[in-house]
């Protein structure tokens, strides 16, 4: 295992203030090697003394890609690799009676009443506050790590705090990160600006993109980011409201565009509108369509339409209750969707990117960017497809 800046920095900090310190922060931008650094430390806190660890992150999946093969390949490069104590491949015991178990938040109630002496909550933004407060709750000592794009839960509850320790790192505290990526990372900053390479570069005069110069900030710089001229920014990550009435939003796409679905429900008394990502997927079929949209809503759920595919929805209406949307410009659509809260599931990646991308190319005349923009357009027709309110209530439509 290689050593690198950011393993130092990450052990040697943490260890000096493990006794005065409950939480450990570590913010940085992509390929600063955080994850591999931290387990690394959580593996040697294990073999020191008998402790209950819990790694969590919003998708277990995603974990056994990522952070679990990240887990063995350390394991396995110290030569303590031992399958037979890895129970289902997410719980490993340790010689001396260390448990490390690797939870996915994507089930409901996963973490409610577990205790444990570290908790280590892996992208912690990508997960909600309610999915793990009671986790960190009864945790004697936690640690995040997340690449900053936004604010969110941990910069409102954690930082600042007296027995919190803050840690920004970089793809050059990593020497063990690839050529090819620290290529594609310095490139974000020559597509950013205009002279990358000046003392004081980042200035309103110097920005080239505002976008690259944003992911520059986010992830070269590991900095919290924020896009100017965002369209939506009353949003945030939580659960959606499965007692209001719902329908679904649909936008066609093929190659180069995806066909994208959500799932919408309107609380009109408190002006929110939940969503959920029900669908992101390029180059399908007509019939390839139908079978996945087969999978996730049933015959009498409402589904509004992008209404430039007519003889597509006419073809689909043999399976599905599909109508076409009623067509408001784009810009009406969009001060619809301003005035609610947008309440955004956690498991809704690419909706949760286009919400932190998707920005005005010219405000003064109300002209949005062209790009992400799939999902919210789905949201938009099911918002304001229809001139009355009809949505569906298990599977069946009501007025």
């Amino acid at each position: 295992m290689q050593v690198t800046t950011a393993t130092k920095k990450i052990i040697n900090k943490t260890y000096r203030l493990w006794s005065d310190k409950k939480n450990f922060i570590f913010q940085g931008g992509q390929g600063a090697g955080k994850t591999y650094a931290i387990l690394a430390m959580i593996i040697d806190l294990a073999l020191k003394k008998k402790r209950n660890i819990i790694i969590a992150s919003e998708e277990l999946t995603k974990m056994r890609r990522t952070v679990i093969k990240d887990f063995i390949a350390i394991l396995q490069s110290t030569g303590r690799f031992n399958p037979n104590n890895f129970r289902m491949g997410t719980e490993y015991t340790f010689g001396n009676g260390s448990v490390i178990s690797f939870i996915g938040l994507d089930k409901d109630d996963v973490g409610k009443g577990l205790r444990c002496d570290i908790l280590y909550i892996n992208e912690a933004n990508k997960t909600s506050y309610d999915k793990v407060h009671e986790l960190i709750s009864r945790a004697k000592r936690r640690i995040f790590d997340y690449n900053p794009n936004t604010v969110f839960w941990v910069d409102e509850y954690f930082k600042g705090r007296e027995d919190t320790h803050f840690e920004i790192l970089t793809f050059q505290d990593n020497e063990a990160l690839s050529d090819a990526e620290r290529e594609t990372i310095l490139d974000y900053k020559v597509r950013g600006f205009i002279n990358p390479n000046t003392k004081n570069y980042d200035t309103e005069h110097n920005i080239k993109s505002e976008f690259w110069a944003n992911k520059w900030r986010v992830y070269g710089l590991g900095l919290t980011g924020k896009i100017d001229g965002l369209i939506y920014t009353d949003w945030k990550i939580g659960e959606f409201d499965e007692t209001l009435p719902y329908r679904f939003g649909l936008d066609f796409g093929f190659s180069n565009d995806p066909d994208a679905m959500v799932k919408l429900a309107v609380d009109e008394k408190r002006s929110i509108v939940y969503l959920e990502e029900k669908m992101y997927q390029n180059g399908q079929s007509t019939d390839q369509l139908i079978a996945r949209l087969k999978t996730i809503v049933k015959p009498n759920e409402l589904i509004l339409a992008d209404s430039a595919e007519p003889r597509l929805i006419n073809d689909m209406r043999k399976y599905f209750n599909i109508r076409p949307t009623k067509k408001w410009k784009v810009v009406e659509r969009i001060k619809k969707m301003q005035s609610y809260q947008l309440v955004v599931t956690p498991n809704s990646r690419n909706l949760i990117t286009e919400l932190e991308n998707y920005t005005w190319h010219d405000k003064k005349s109300e002209t949005p960017i062209d790009a992400f923009d799939h999902l919210l357009d789905s949201a938009g027709y099911a918002l304001t497809g229809m001139s009355n309110f009809t949505f569906s209530i298990n599977g069946e439509t009501v007025q």
